[in-house]
């Protein structure tokens, strides 16, 4: 299991980036062809179904063609319409969404949206082959809402890596809440940076707020 307290900061975020590269690779494969599949397979009983019949398809749609507008463009849908991106955002913050304003959330989730989106672009540029097999799936033991599966990600130029997934059915669609790889979520992720940044400024989300806004201007104008 990766430990991250004990890491220097350029190392614990470059394990940080490595592993949420392996979680977005993952969502990709999935996601990425999920909206083009009849209605019969997106519904599918057994999510892990679901997972392996859209991840089959998805390595022939990722790749570096296409311009970054037309890349952001999926991107955004990927994120609006595939993932849970509320909750998320909500379950990043821990502790501090509960004493952040009505207009702070709001603010905030927009914000976290847009940021979720750009680091798929970033993740869309590095794209190197990566094909998702599933092992197996069920029902989580503390909330049967919820289907984990259970899945392998081989990586073209590296060792296999578990992959565990957090579905549930949303308006007769799965959407994604969360992943799993070697022991850190994509939401264990964002919560440790945010809560960091939160904890060293006094849990001021304006601050939050313009550094991920500040970050997002950054990257778009890398990606333009």
């Amino acid at each position: 299991m990766v430990r991250l307290k004990p890491f220097s900061t350029q190392t614990k975020r470059s394990v940080m980036m490595r592993l949420q590269r392996i979680l977005l690779v993952s969502f990709l494969a999935f996601f990425m062809s999920l909206g083009s599949l009849v209605s019969s397979v997106a519904q599918a009983e057994d999510p892990a179904q679901v997972v392996q019949s859209v991840s089959d398809r998805a390595v022939a749609k990722i790749g570096k063609g296409g311009s970054w507008s037309s890349r952001r463009s999926v991107a955004k849908s990927i994120v609006r319409n595939r993932f849970d991106a509320n909750l998320i955002g909500r379950l990043s913050l821990g502790p501090y969404w509960k004493n952040a304003s009505k207009s702070e959330r709001k603010l905030y989730l927009k914000t976290f949206e847009v940021s979720l989106t750009e680091y798929f672009l970033e993740v869309f540029s590095g794209y190197a082959g990566e094909k998702l097999k599933v092992v197996r799936s069920s029902k989580d033991s503390r909330n049967p809402k919820y289907h984990v599966v259970h899945s392998l990600l081989h990586q073209a130029n590296g060792p296999k890596a578990k992959v565990d997934w957090k579905l549930y059915k949303r308006g007769g669609h799965f959407v994604a809440v969360d992943i799993k790889v070697k022991g850190l979520s994509l939401v264990h992720s964002y919560k440790l940076e945010y809560t960091r940044y939160l904890k060293r400024h006094n849990g001021n989300m304006g601050k939050l707020i313009e550094w991920m806004e500040k970050d997002i201007r950054k990257n778009k104008a890398a990606r333009s």
